[in-house]
């Protein structure tokens, strides 16, 4: 039974680590997502900022 489990493994690709490529694939996601949060803030930073103001202004 292990070894059934084993070769469904090793065909789907499962049992090949590949942690370089995966640490690599980790910081290029963490990159884009900075650059995405950097420029919606500085687009709509001002405009966030107000709102928050008129919540607290409101509670």
């Amino acid at each position: 039974m292990k070894s059934f489990f084993t070769q469904l493994m090793v065909r789907s690709g499962l049992r090949e680590s590949k942690p370089g490529q995966t640490m690599s694939e980790y910081a290029l996601i963490l990159a884009l997502v900075v650059i995405v949060g950097l420029t919606t803030w500085a687009l709509l930073g001002t405009n966030i900022t107000s709102v928050i103001g008129k919540v607290a202004s409101c509670i």
